[in-house]
């Protein structure tokens, strides 16, 4: 039994393509670069042109979010995989193991991140004005 068709039988259709959604979308995730300014230097740029400094600031907060946002799917991949794969070998062991770290990673992703998209949206007419 390969990867897809364990997931298949255990998602069934309801979720199946979330993790077809997820396979594609990993391959873009890699390499992703993120440059963030020095802190000193982002208090010389804030000091001397405040709108340069918002907009940096603004900026690296969305890199920020990405880069998290990003790990946890990277993440839940390699255990839903790990879920998979256990399963097609039929290891009993492993798939528990794999389970079990899935939720952790699960609840864990949602208790930090969940916040994170209504606060940015709250605050879209500020992040809109700043990078403009």
């Amino acid at each position: 039994m390969t990867r897809s068709e364990a997931a298949a039988v255990l998602l069934r259709t309801e979720f199946t393509p979330s993790w077809t959604a997820l396979e594609a979308l990993l391959p873009h995730l890699e390499g992703y670069r993120y440059e963030f300014m020095d802190p000193q230097e982002y208090r010389q740029v804030l000091e001397v042109d405040t709108a340069r400094g918002m907009a940096t600031y603004w900026r690296e907060i969305l890199h920020r979010a990405h880069w998290a946002a990003a790990g946890s799917l990277i993440r839940t991949h390699r255990w839903f995989a790990g879920v998979f794969d256990a399963f097609a070998a039929g290891n009993l062991i492993v798939f528990c193991a794999c389970t079990r770290g899935l939720l952790e990673s699960s609840a864990d992703s949602w208790d930090s991140l969940g916040p994170v998209a209504p606060t940015l949206a709250s605050a879209r007419r500020i992040i809109t004005a700043a990078l403009t």
